[in-house]
């Protein structure tokens, strides 16, 4: 499982790297200087899809490990495969990128908020988060990169021309292997299952916060 998490980890940040190399500075501040789709965008991520969550947990019985994993994911509107997600939908990469990094800046308040939203509200298995605890991880697998991808850019364009092709398939192939990874750990181990506890309400619920979460996009997009 370590080892899992710690390529996990290289995959986000290889990722992260590559929207540094990718993009520009003003590119990726960009939404800022657009309030109403930077406001449409924080309603969707901040309100609205973390409130399905929570109408969907209040409904629906589910397993205490369930809940709070989907909590968690309520939680983090600042995702790091935010970005990868949208280029698989062909979305503008320079808007995505931009709100990338402003929900996880944003998270840095937002997830300890939600999360203790859920922790009085329903029966979960995860620790508490400290908002330093956010930023220290936000900081290592999303903020770090980016800026090491923007430096590379400003000081070393030359180079960063040579590996910017690479290091896109390089962070493309590793996001491949991750998700293979996974699924084969899904079908192989029975173990994992269980442990899961991914049952019918289980799935219907990933289901329809999956499917209000698209529709949300959708309707403010």
């Amino acid at each position: 499982m370590d080892l899992l998490l710690s390529f996990v980890t290289l995959t986000i940040f290889s990722l992260m790297l590559t929207i540094g190399i990718n993009q520009s500075f003003e590119e990726l501040t960009s939404l800022w200087r657009d309030r109403t789709t930077l406001l449409r965008a924080l309603l969707a991520a901040v309100i609205l899809v973390p409130a399905v969550f929570f109408v969907v947990l209040l409904v629906l019985k589910l397993p205490t490990e369930v809940a709070s994993a989907l909590a968690l994911l309520a939680a983090a509107p600042g995702a790091p495969l935010i970005t990868k997600r949208s280029q698989m939908v062909k979305a503008d990469p320079v808007f995505t990128s931009s709100l990338q990094l402003v929900l996880a800046v944003l998270a840095i308040v937002v997830t300890p908020v939600l999360l203790a939203i859920f922790y009085a509200s329903f029966e979960l298995s995860v620790e508490r988060v400290r908002a330093f605890q956010v930023a220290r991880q936000i900081a290592v697998v999303t903020l770090v990169p980016v800026v090491l991808g923007l430096l590379l850019s400003h000081f070393l364009p030359d180079l960063v021309k040579r590996i910017r092709k690479p290091l896109n398939l390089f962070a493309n192939g590793l996001f491949i292997v991750l998700v293979l990874a996974l699924v084969v750990l899904l079908v192989a181990v029975p173990e994992l299952r269980a442990k899961l506890l991914l049952g019918w309400a289980s799935v219907f619920a990933i289901l329809i916060v999956a499917a209000a979460a698209v529709l949300i996009g959708h309707l403010l997009g």
